[in-house]
């Protein structure tokens, strides 16, 4: 499981201008036609530099990580204790993508990314890790490894997700790491139609101390065991700043793999729109 991406990254320093606040909106695929619902956001130079110099950030995600490292050894001792008949419970992924995009925003400055994980299922506990090749973000970063683990209870037709994600970045010369709260639900009214929403939150948002809140709907249709289409709208605040930002893709399941091409856009002035083809395989 990628951890949603449908995972603004450390590309913008979010004291940019205020900016308008967005009218009433219903969310809706980026198939629909968009309003030009809030005024763009305008990153001042100093703003656009902060991506290639980030400076030194605060201290606070270093008990949370302590916490979200000691949750995910208690979920291998669970899984040391299950022995052999919980190995149908694991599952892998592999993926080559020509640009990683999260949120809207490039994380492999539009260059190709190298990406995979391994996943632990057990009844609606679950847990995993998951990495990709990253840009630098100015920091010498190389690689993000996304560790994250939940529940998913049902309560009638409707599953939620209940979770933790702490996003880390190796060898960055720069502290960087976070931890995000995740709130989540989906449901299918019909079999082949999905409904998805969730809620994303961090006290300290690429370790800078803001605040942050990213919420998204999304929307997926299955028109056979081979071809499918989704779509998702969300909106990415950080301590008052934000931006909207939507996806709308294809995919294809043939001999194996999968196969995803996806279009990305935000309302960020002057951010480019973002094409993704990724080629997956569940392992």
């Amino acid at each position: 499981m990628v951890p949603m991406p449908w995972t603004f990254l450390q590309h913008f320093r979010w004291q940019a201008p205020n900016k308008t606040a967005s009218g009433a909106m219903s969310p809706a695929l980026a198939a629909l036609s968009l309003p030009n619902i809030a005024e763009p956001l305008t990153l001042s130079p100093l703003e656009q530099e902060w991506a290639h110099s980030a400076p030194k950030r605060g201290r606070h995600m270093k008990n949370v990580k302590k916490l979200i490292g000691l949750a995910l050894l208690a979920s291998a001792a669970t899984v040391t204790t299950t022995g052999a008949a919980s190995a149908q419970e694991f599952s892998g992924n592999v993926a080559l993508t020509s640009n990683y995009v999260w949120r809207g925003i490039t994380q492999s400055d539009g260059e190709f990314a190298v990406q995979g994980g391994v996943d632990y299922t057990h009844g609606i506990f679950y847990a995993g890790v998951w990495a990709s090749s990253v840009d630098d973000f100015g920091v010498d970063a190389s690689s993000e490894l996304d560790a994250y683990f939940g529940i998913t209870p049902s309560l009638g037709p409707v599953e939620f997700d209940l979770g933790v994600i702490g996003y880390f970045y190796p060898g960055a010369s720069d502290e960087i790491d976070f931890t995000e709260i995740k709130l989540g639900a989906s449901y299918s009214p019909i079999e082949a139609l999905s409904i998805a929403a969730a809620g994303y939150f961090s006290d300290d948002f690429g370790n800078t101390g803001n605040e942050s809140v990213y919420l998204e709907l999304g929307l997926g249709y299955t028109f056979n065991e081979t071809f499918s289409v989704s779509g998702a709208y969300g909106n990415q605040d950080i301590d008052g700043d934000d931006y909207d930002t939507w996806n709308l893709g294809a995919s294809v399941a043939a001999y194996g793999f999968g196969f995803d091409l996806r279009y990305w856009d935000t309302d960020i002035e002057d951010a480019d729109e973002e094409i993704s083809f990724t080629i997956s395989r569940e392992l």
